[in-house]
């Protein structure tokens, strides 16, 4: 190939770099989109607990909970349930707020997805 017709080698770093910072920028973007959907996300829980109560406060929090970790981990309901060997209809109920998960099916999800579990005694 000709010496002529070949991309200028400034040309390929520029390329290279706008490509990094287009990257860089969606990082800051989607870090940005989290921060703002979570705040929206407890401002919700907030007003959920003064409207129905503390106890109702804390289903909404484990349904919040269950329901990020899916959409984290990209599964469907369906494939959510088998990882953590639970009926699909139950994942449902929880994801719902319709149920609270019992200790066990705590313990397995935060096994399963390598996740911290933490309680407040209020």
């Amino acid at each position: 190939m000709e010496e002529d017709m070949l991309p200028a080698k400034g040309c390929l770093e520029t390329k290279a770099f706008i490509e990094e910072m287009a990257q860089a920028e969606h990082k800051l973007m989607k870090r940005a989109f989290e921060r703002e959907r979570r705040i929206v996300q407890l401002n919700q829980a907030d007003r959920f607990a003064r409207r129905f109560g503390k106890k109702e406060a804390y289903r909404f929090d484990f349904q919040l909970a269950v329901h990020q970790l899916r959409k984290d981990q990209q599964m469907n309901q369906k494939q959510f349930a088998e990882a953590v060997g639970m009926k699909v209809s139950r994942l449902k109920r929880i994801e719902k707020g319709e149920v609270l998960p019992q200790m066990n099916e705590i313990i397995t999800l935060a096994t399963v997805f390598d996740k911290a579990i933490s309680f407040r005694l209020q």
